[in-house]
């Protein structure tokens, strides 16, 4: 589904379809004739068309703002239109309902969308909205409306979850994102087939439990909230691809964080956490480590085969252990604004790194390994208390840029650099050259 939607609608399109039938039989002929008329590009006096219709008190029609976008008239009567002649003619509906102000939903909206043969995104999204009204799911009266795919409610004002939310078994992707949540329920089980769910900019200070029942969840977006820690529970989220939870006041990760075996990429950016688990073996997909800006003063790094970028700017890291046999793939580490006063000499076997950056540290040497990073491109070591660099970094063919400002290296040292990388960008500048001299580029 994911892929068809991705391929058939595009964002902030409206309702498409290809024109109306002929044989119209149902709504009455002036209101026919009236919906022909508005929803063609045949009249330049829209909004007089509108009012009309209007006035025929159709219940839906006459909670359309009158100052709506005409593209966004069309949405409305395109489905006014389906459930009057009952010729739904799309197998999905984009629906743009966004940025028009609405406060509430009419509860006949449900008749409207239940005329759809097929899937509905519905994009509700920079309203007023509070809450969705119970009748919202229902037509008839009776029988539950579930043709909905996927539905935005960003940047509204809902307080609480909407709970008719959790009769809508088809769900698959909801966006609550930029609202006033601050708790979610504690039953979750409606929401099973949901793949992809963004809580971000809330008030959440915790997940419950059972955010575990949501047994299909790919993506799980709930960054810039409250959150101080993670559930246990987390780790039974079996089909987890992309977790972000940044900009929140975690302390501590669940080891459970080990269980999600198809994991890609995490996101931990601007948290409160102080140690990463060790034992993470099961993250054989793990392809990204966004940890910055965090409180880290260790890191042991091991068993991620497809590892290829860890970042982990601005903590208070210390100590740098690698383990590279199951570390194959790792080709971006970002490590400056840390304490580190060496580096690892076992960093030199990860083949294909392309880029280190290690500067506003306090390194006095690097190892000799490090010339045995045939790939690598970019290398960051400014701010640090480097003396010399080793003969190895002749090696260093695919170098482009060299950063070495602001470090202590005589001029005989800066001339041997030269001569080993001859074909480098390298920059320079001495704490103990003269500020003429300073900011100076080296080729």
């Amino acid at each position: 589904m994911e892929n068809q939607s991705d391929s058939s609608v595009t964002k902030n399109s409206w309702v498409t379809y290809d024109g109306y039938p002929e044989d119209l039989e149902g709504p009455p002929e002036i209101t026919r004739n009236l919906i022909r008329l508005i929803s063609s590009s045949e009249t330049t006096n829209t909004d007089l068309a509108f009012q009309m219709l209007k006035g025929l008190k159709h219940p839906v029609i006459k909670q359309i703002p009158a100052d709506a976008p005409v593209e966004k008239k069309r949405v409305w009567l395109k489905l006014v239109y389906d459930q009057l002649t009952g010729h739904p003619s799309k197998s999905w509906y984009n629906v743009d309902l966004s940025h028009l102000q609405l406060t509430y939903l009419p509860p006949s909206i449900g008749n409207l969308l239940s005329t759809a043969s097929g899937s509905i995104y519905l994009d509700l999204s920079h309203n007023l909205l509070e809450d969705l009204p119970f009748e919202f799911l229902f037509y008839n009266d009776k029988e539950a409306f579930n043709q909905l795919y996927s539905i935005s409610l960003a940047h509204n004002r809902l307080k609480k979850f909407p709970v008719v939310l959790q009769e809508q078994i088809n769900l698959e992707k909801l966006d609550l994102s930029s609202n006033k949540l601050s708790v979610l329920p504690d039953q979750l089980k409606g929401l099973k087939k949901v793949r992809w769910l963004s809580l971000n900019f809330n008030q959440l200070t915790e997940l419950p439990y059972t955010i575990k029942d949501i047994w299909f969840l790919r993506n799980l977006a709930v960054k810039n909230n409250l959150l101080q820690f993670l559930p246990e529970s987390i780790g039974n989220l079996d089909s987890l691809v992309e977790l972000d939870v940044s900009n929140n006041r975690i302390k501590v990760l669940p080891e459970s964080l080990g269980k999600l075996r198809f994991l890609q990429k995490i996101n931990l950016y601007i948290n409160q956490i102080e140690y990463w688990p060790t034992d993470l073996s099961a993250l054989v997909q793990l392809q990204e480590i966004k940890l910055s800006f965090n409180r880290i003063r260790k890191l042991h790094l091991k068993d991620l085969p497809m590892l290829q970028r860890i970042l982990l700017v601005s903590n208070r890291l210390e100590v740098l252990e690698i383990e590279p046999e199951n570390l194959s793939q790792l080709e971006k580490i970002h490590l400056h604004n840390n304490q580190l006063k060496n580096l690892p000499v076992s960093i030199g076997s990860l083949k294909k790194l392309k880029e280190l950056r290690v500067y506003n540290n306090q390194l006095e040497s690097i190892p000799e390994s490090i010339g045995n990073l045939e790939r690598l491109q970019y290398l960051s070591l400014n701010k640090n208390r480097l003396t010399a660099l080793p003969d190895s970094i002749q090696n260093l063919k695919r170098l482009k840029q060299l950063d070495l400002q602001d470090n202590l290296f005589s001029e005989q040292e800066i001339n041997r650099i030269k001569k080993l990388l001859p074909y480098t960008l390298i920059h320079f500048s001495n704490k103990k050259r003269s500020k003429k001299e300073k900011g100076q580029k080296v080729i």
